[in-house]
């Protein structure tokens, strides 16, 4: 009973990893894919690390499929591991044991593969021993193997928190862009995609298959211009798929985008898997659904999230760039994000893009970074670590000399330390 539910568990947590790109293309990467399976004869975990969309779930699940076929294989998303016990995980999981059970069942297999998903979210989670228990028991048992995908900028806080404090031999896999031959296989199988791909920018962009992925759902026309920047491709998806202004009734092209962004910031303030949104218009919750932006666990549609983590950045930047535009003071702006890491993280991209883009309005926000004393030093810091992390910081720095060499260099003492 327990290795089916657990079974039943894994086969739900792998419906909702998407591995194609349109409809039903499947690129076998598997040069990646038996990269991360020679690491896992002599590591105990692999990392499979790469940048947001760029298909290190797929890699994972490729992986994770191939091992199932000799290993007893279990699959979880990150998020249910953050509990004080391992006890709560398989509870809330309807597995039929407690860990010292699952422990001894575990024992028992000679061979077996534990996939989890996302782990890097795990870090912003205060309560997460369940998975140091999952740690220590791969440390005391040589025979499990365990796969996590994480994005890349956490690859060494995940090293430091989890994997070296237990002592795992680990190994890291990183998935590198979409190469010449791989968008070639693309093209061939969905012609409709060749229009972008002959943009130099865009195409650089559509080397990362969640992209790539989303590109498929934008009509494509050789007489309209192409982005030329991820903001400007963001943008047209935001209005042909996420507001669909072409082809839904007046006014619900803003309830959709309002309703999107809702989850989204909703999900990021919770660090959960889902989060409960009965208060938003269930037809546009429904309207959403169909579109496959959204997506609900099974026998639980009350239950509500992004379909995809890429999806849930994107909103929370839209989000960001309406408090931008409607005014927000920097406080109003402080206490909206307040402290939760998903939204700040977010936050320090728009800061960063807003450099680029609007030089005055990133002068207004450096300004107000350094005097308004008043609001949180968190807040005030990221700001300012964002606004130096951009493309063109040099400029940035040049227009704003005189305040950070002030009272002996004081703001650029800060800065410096910062990054």
């Amino acid at each position: 009973r327990v290795l089916r539910a657990l079974k039943d568990h894994t086969a739900i947590t792998l419906r909702g990893i998407r591995s194609t790109i349109g409809p039903d293309l499947h690129l076998q990467r598997a040069a990646l894919v038996q990269k991360v399976l020679t690491h896992l004869e002599t590591a105990q975990v692999v990392l499979v690390a790469g940048p947001a969309g760029s298909g290190k779930s797929a890699i994972g699940k490729d992986a994770f499929s191939e091992l199932s076929q000799d290993h007893f294989a279990f699959a979880f998303r990150v998020e249910e591991f953050a509990e004080a016990h391992l006890d709560r995980v398989l509870a809330a999981s309807n597995v039929p044991a407690n860990a010292a059970t699952f422990r001894a069942i575990l024992a028992a297999q000679d061979r077996k593969v534990f996939l989890v998903e996302s782990v890097e979210r795990l870090l912003e989670k205060s309560t997460r021993y369940a998975f140091s228990d999952l740690m220590a028991q791969a440390a005391d048992d040589s025979g499990l193997r365990i796969l996590l995908t994480c994005r890349d900028y956490s690859v060494e806080q995940v090293r430091a928190s989890f994997l070296q404090p237990a002592h795992i031999s680990h190994a890291v896999v990183r998935v590198p862009p979409l190469d010449d031959a791989e968008l070639a296989q693309v093209e061939a199988a969905i012609p409709a995609l060749a229009v972008p791909l002959k943009s130099r920018a865009l195409r650089h962009m559509l080397c990362n298959p969640f992209f790539l992925d989303k590109a498929c759902e934008i009509t494509w026309s050789a007489q309209k211009p192409v982005p030329e920047s991820e903001r400007d491709f963001r943008a047209l998806f935001w209005r042909e798929i996420v507001r669909a202004d072409h082809r839904v009734p007046a006014g619900m092209a803003r309830r959709r985008e309002e309703a999107f962004q809702e989850i989204a910031v909703r999900r990021a303030r919770a660090l959960s898997a889902h989060v409960v949104c009965n208060d938003v218009d269930p037809v546009v919750i429904d309207s959403l659904r169909r579109d496959s932006l959204i997506s609900s666990p099974e026998g639980g549609p009350q239950l509500v999230a992004t379909a995809h983590d890429v999806l849930e950045d994107w909103a929370i930047l839209q989000w960001l760039e309406e408090q931008h535009l409607g005014e927000t003071s920097f406080n109003a702006l402080s206490a909206a994000i307040g402290t939760h890491p998903a939204v700040r993280r977010s936050y320090r991209k728009w800061v960063a893009e807003l450099v680029e883009r609007d030089a005055p309005a990133a002068n207004r926000l450096f300004q107000a970074a350094i005097s308004e004393t008043d609001i949180s030093v968190q807040f005030r810091d990221d700001t300012l670590v964002s606004l130096l992390r951009a493309p063109s910081s040099t400029d940035f720095l040049a227009r704003n000399e005189s305040q950070l060499l002030a009272n002996d260099g004081a703001v650029l003492k800060r800065v410096s330390h910062l990054l």
